[in-house]
Order: structure tokens, then C-alpha cells, then sequence
């Protein structure tokens, strides 16, 4: 049992044959990889989910301030003819002009000399401004836009659409 023991000791000390070496490093090799796709996936799946947050935050926003904004306006001074389209809106709330206007792919709300931007992460584009209504009657308008994240995707930019249709009070 010594000789056994002495043998098995004898075998530690002299190392491993190259044949266990390019075992060694082709099962390390093989899980590398493997954790290597993983990550890039989650990677991945964690840059589409950013752009299409970023779209959609920012395009449920400028909805939102558009609606408060238009529903509190005394007078909608552009568009100004029914039916006319403009990329621009013209609001008149408490005596003080409120301009929407794109600039360079960001909205930008102009109060008394003020540019406020309106989307952060995201680039606007295709923005549309109709008015609707009856003559002597509340007006109403249609706004329609396209929100694209700048985040480059497989399938190529997250981009969406949106479109409403908000009256006044």
C-alpha cells in the first residue's frame, strides 16, 4: 500500500501530459464562449430595451404637455384656418405665447423667450399640427409626430408613431 501511495504522490509531482493540458483549455475555451454569447445577449437585450423606453417616455410626454397645454389655451393662434396643417403650434394661455417647434429632430416649447426641450434621449421628426372644429364652435387639434430612439438596433432604429386629437375647453 506504500508503494501504491508512493506512486499516486509520484504521479502529482511530474505534471500534466499534453494530451490533459489540451483537454483543460478546450473545456475552458468552450464555457468561455458560451458566457460570452450569453452576455453580448443580455447586452443586446438591454440596448432595445432602453431605446424603446426612451421612445415611448418621451413620446407619452410630449402628448401629455401638449393635451394640458392646448386644454388651458384661451386661443390657438397656429395653425390658424380650419383644416390648415403647420409644423408649428401657436397657443395663447394666460396672455403669454407658447410655441411648439422642431428643431434639428427636438421639440422645443418657446415661452417668453425661454427653449425649453421636450424629448431628451430621442430625435422627433414628421411633426404636424391640423385644426379641426366648426366654425364659431371649439376647435381642436390633430397632432401627429414620429419619436426614433438614436440607439442603432439590428433591425435598425426603434421608431413610433404617434397621433391624437386634443380640443380646447
Amino acid at each position: 500500500m506504500i508503494k501504491t501511495n508512493q506512486k499516486i504522490i509520484k504521479r502529482f509531482n511530474q505534471g500534466y501530459t499534453l494530451i490533459e493540458l489540451l483537454l483543460y483549455f478546450a473545456l475552458v475555451s468552450l464555457m468561455f464562449v458560451q458566457l460570452s454569447s450569453l452576455f453580448l445577449s443580455i447586452l443586446e437585450a438591454k440596448s432595445q430595451s432602453q431605446a424603446l423606453s426612451a421612445v415611448e417616455r418621451d413620446g407619452q410626454f410630449i402628448l401629455a404637455r401638449l393635451a394640458y397645454d392646448i386644454k388651458r389655451s384661451a386661443n390657438i393662434v397656429q395653425p390658424l384656418l380650419l383644416g390648415e396643417n403647420s409644423p408649428t403650434a401657436k397657443l395663447i394661455i394666460e396672455g403669454v405665447n407658447y410655441t411648439y417647434v422642431v428643431d434639428d429632430g427636438q421639440l422645443v416649447l418657446i415661452v417668453e423667450d425661454q427653449h425649453q426641450p421636450l424629448n431628451f434621449d430621442t430625435q422627433i421628426s414628421n411633426f404636424s399640427i391640423q385644426r379641426l372644429g366648426n366654425p364659431g364652435g371649439k376647435h381642436a387639434l390633430k397632432i401627429s409626430y414620429t419619436v426614433t430612439s438614436p440607439i442603432v438596433q439590428n433591425t435598425g432604429f426603434e421608431s413610433r408613431e404617434f397621433q391624437t386629437t386634443i380640443g380646447m375647453r
